[in-house]
Order: C-alpha cells, then sequence, then structure tokens
C-alpha cells in the first residue's frame, strides 16, 4: 500500500503558520512537532490563554490572515483582471499569474468575479428577509440555536478535509437526514468578499457561491446571519456545525462543545461531536452545549502538549531540513 503524504501550512487561528502531516488516502491532518521551516512571518511563541480571553469576547482569531481593504473591491479586483489580460504574454507578469491554472481563461475570471458579487447583494437580501425569523425564534433550547459556520471555498479545509462532506450542501441536507427540522442558521465566513488575493489573484469564490447555491440553501430551510457582525446567540445557547473550522478548537478551549463533519488535527479533543457519530438529532440533548469545565481543561492540556515543543526556525538550513526528513520518514513507519 502506498502512502501519499504532503505537508501544507495553515493558521489555525490560534498560532501563527505552522507545518501538518497530511495523510492522503483519509484526508487527515496531523500537526507535526519537528524540527520545521517557518514562514518569514511565524514566531515559535503563543499566548493560549490570551487566545481563550480573545475567544470568550467573541473576538475574530488573532491571527486571521489579513487582507488589505481593497482585496474586497470588486472594482479592483475587475481592474487587476484588466491589467492581467494586457500583460499575460508579458515576461513582466508575475511567475505565479503565468504557471497557476493557465487553463481559466480570463472570461470565466470575469465571470467568476461577478457571480461572487451577485451572491454577496443576495446574500445580504436574504440577511434582511431572515431578520423576523431571529427575533421570533423562542426560548434558547438546542433545536432553535444549530448555527452552521460556512467556511472560505475554495480552499483546503473544505476540499480535501471535508471528507465525504466538501460542500455546505452537503452538510446541511445531512442534518435534515437526521430529522432536524427547524430552521438551520447560517453564518457565512467574512472572507467570502474577498475577491483579490494579494498572491494567487482572484479568489474564485465565485466558483463556489451563486444564485443557485444560496436557492438551495433556502429550500433546505436556511436562516442566513451576517457575516460581518457576531454571532447574535450567547456561545451557551447554540451548537454551532463547521467542516473543520477553528470555531471548534475555540470552543473547546472554552468548555463547549461543537459538530465537525471533516478531518481535521482536532477530531479527537473534547468536546468535538463528529457528525457520522450522530444518529438523529434526539442522541443530542441540551446538556451537549453547556460549560464543562473538564473539556475545557482536557482541551488545553492536549493542544499544549501538540505544539509547546514544537521547533520553528526563521531561515531555512540544511541541518534542520535533513532532520525534518529523517523524522517525517519516522513518522510515516507508524502508518
Amino acid at each position: 500500500m502506498i502512502l501519499i503524504i504532503s505537508i501544507e501550512s495553515t493558521s489555525v487561528a490560534l498560532f501563527s503558520p505552522h507545518y501538518f502531516f497530511v495523510r492522503r488516502t483519509t484526508s487527515a491532518t496531523y500537526p507535526i512537532s519537528l524540527p520545521l521551516i517557518s514562514s518569514k512571518s511565524s514566531t515559535s511563541t503563543f499566548d493560549i490563554e490570551q487566545f481563550i480571553i480573545n475567544a470568550s469576547a467573541s473576538l475574530p482569531p488573532i491571527t486571521n490572515t489579513y487582507f488589505p481593504p481593497q482585496s474586497r473591491s470588486p472594482l479592483y479586483a475587475a481592474f487587476r483582471l484588466f491589467i492581467r489580460s494586457l500583460n499575460l504574454a508579458s515576461f513582466k507578469t508575475p511567475r505565479y499569474t503565468r504557471w497557476l491554472q493557465p487553463e481559466w481563461s480570463l472570461s470565466s475570471q470575469f465571470s467568476s468575479l461577478k457571480r461572487q458579487y451577485n451572491y454577496i447583494t443576495e446574500y445580504h437580501q436574504a440577511v434582511r428577509q431572515s431578520l423576523p425569523l431571529l427575533s421570533n425564534s423562542g426560548p434558547v433550547d438546542f433545536e432553535a440555536r444549530l448555527v452552521f459556520y460556512a467556511h472560505y471555498q475554495p480552499e483546503a479545509t473544505s476540499n480535501p478535509d471535508g471528507d465525504l462532506y466538501r460542500s455546505s450542501l452537503d452538510v446541511i441536507q445531512k442534518l435534515r437526514s437526521l430529522g432536524f427540522i427547524k430552521p438551520i442558521y447560517y453564518k457565512e465566513h467574512p472572507n467570502i468578499n474577498v475577491y483579490w488575493h494579494p498572491l494567487l489573484g482572484p479568489s474564485k469564490v465565485g466558483l463556489y457561491r451563486s444564485h443557485a447555491y444560496l436557492k438551495s440553501l433556502l429550500q433546505l430551510g436556511v436562516c442566513f446571519l451576517s457575516f460581518n457582525d457576531p454571532i447574535p446567540f450567547p456561545p451557551q445557547s447554540m451548537l454551532p456545525v463547521t467542516m473543520t473550522g477553528s470555531i471548534a478548537l475555540e470552543r473547546s478551549l472554552l468548555g463547549l462543545t461543537t459538530i465537525i463533519t471533516g478531518n481535521s488535527w482536532y477530531n479527537q479533543l473534547p468536546g468535538v461531536i463528529h457528525i457520522n457519530d450522530i444518529s438523529s438529532t434526539s442522541d443530542i440533548c441540551c446538556s451537549t452545549h453547556s460549560y464543562s469545565e473538564s473539556i475545557a481543561a482536557a482541551t488545553k492540556e492536549m493542544v499544549s502538549q501538540l505544539f509547546v515543543e514544537a521547533n520553528f526556525v526563521d531561515k531555512p538550513t540544511c541541518s534542520n531540513i535533513q532532520s525534518f526528513v529523517h523524522q517525517l520518514f519516522l513518522a510515516c513507519s507508524s502508518f
């Protein structure tokens, strides 16, 4: 049996960019506590207590990817695409624009940009139409507080890490198949309005978001939440659902539970419930989203053990590369 592996860097909303071992046969990712090469901006220190305080205040993750304001402008993205069309054959064009999916035509990129803009416009309208449902959601109970946190797409956190549920529609349909009949609150990813990536160019969000996508969510009985504003429910009055989002890590550290649908390095953390372990909504009672001191303490200990011994350097050297490759092969031999 051939084991195909790769190394990916990611920001898990708790630490600076770190590296993970990826077992492609199962799409599962695991953090590696080995001598690795970090990105230029990463550091080897983190403050888990400060992260918990930040999450308790419902603030955005400290290490969220930063996008300059112009990245969220469709006009800026259209202008950059126009400049690219003029310089496509020029050697002045950045190298990545020549090798990154050259088969994707400029017309397709403009079409994706338009689909993304139309989706965001319609999403805001859907949020306004959902306001009466929010005000009439009734008493605080589990069934009135199932919140799905959508992923930024395209991104590896949903494909391949989403495993069997790589689309948000797949997740919502799975929840309905479990017998959940009340509204499901849907919160779009806050970076869904990024039209232009400073390094990669067009974000390609329009390939995954469209009018048809929004219509399908409406048919599944979804209630839309603003992606610019905090969740309007207290943390203990809702049960979030995510593919592999950092919301599950945040809530575990806060002593709360989360349903996940994909394969992530934190799958075994206390407070994490995989959707495949749920046979019906009756399997989850109100106590599953109440505060648990044991979940918070155990999660903090596990996360600290996973990362505290990691050794990161700012510049690659021959010795640490050789050491990393050697230890990587040793890690592979255990699978």
